[in-house]
């Protein structure tokens, strides 16, 4: 076995954290790189079953999510951050954490991914992908399920969110909270300017296509990042993708429900 330790120098500023996790993976004997950078990630051949730890908040995770699928290699988020909805250990947790990893108590927990198909790209998010103006105007996004129109939404714009992702950016938009393990997909609106448009949660067996319906352009953001800006001639299509991202959860763990509970209840 052997360690990736990603740690997010904003959150662990004088390394004190890293340093610490780094003695507990001498004592228990598992090999370790340590990084500084997600764009670092990388796996040898000859490292066998390679993990990743990363010493952060969610956006650490969401960073490393695009070489953990390159190298299929599951995530232990360990929190330093806010609220943490991906990870799975806190700080007064980590010696317990870092022994039951050495002693095979864990298993994993797979988590589906969103693609997003813009002309000749793809995107792959574990949140979400947001449409959203650029401009002081209001943006039309006309959304089609299955090639049936559904809505025509006039506001700030649109997330398409995965279960995992409803406790993000949606939720902070008046979305609802899925459980991961649900098959579906959450469309919240932004700022709607409309009674009407609400917030819609789809199965993830269905095609979602997207196309802005003004004159204005906007941006396309994945997992937070910008990727793109789009026009009316754009045509976004959203599904689920093949790919699933692993977890690492570790026996005994709290399950989702007792997180959530947990972690809405912080200031």
């Amino acid at each position: 076995m052997k360690v990736v330790l990603n740690c997010n120098p904003h959150k662990d500023t004088g390394n004190t954290v890293s340093q610490t996790v780094s003695k507990l993976l001498k004592k228990y004997k598992i090999k370790f790189d340590c990084i500084f950078d997600s764009s670092a990630i990388t796996k040898s051949r000859d490292d066998g079953d390679c993990f990743l730890i990363t010493l952060g908040g969610d956006g650490t995770i969401l960073n490393s999510v695009e070489n953990c699928l390159k190298f299929d290699m599951p995530i232990l988020g360990i929190n330093i951050g806010n609220l943490g909805f991906l990870t799975e250990v806190e700080l007064h947790q980590v010696d317990t954490a870092i022994f039951q990893l050495s002693q095979g108590k864990f298993w994993f927990e797979s988590r589906n991914l969103v693609q997003l198909d813009l002309q000749d790209r793809q995107f792959m998010a574990l949140n979400e992908v947001v449409i959203f103006r650029n401009t002081s105007h209001l943006i039309r996004v006309e959304l089609s399920i299955s090639d049936n129109v559904i809505d025509d939404y006039r506001g700030d714009g649109l997330i398409v969110s995965t279960p995992t992702g409803s406790t993000a950016y949606s939720l902070s938009a008046g979305g609802s909270v899925v459980s991961p393990d649900s098959p579906v997909f959450a469309l919240t609106p932004i700022n709607a300017h409309s009674l009407r448009s609400r917030p819609l949660i789809v199965g993830d067996n269905n095609i979602i296509n997207l196309q802005l319906k003004s004159d204005a352009t906007a941006d396309i953001f994945v997992d937070g990042k910008e990727c793109a800006k789009i026009d009316s001639q754009s045509k976004l299509t959203l599904f689920k993708s093949k790919t699933q991202i692993r977890f690492v959860r570790l026996e005994g763990g709290d399950n989702f429900y007792k997180k959530l509970a947990m972690k809405l209840r912080k200031p």
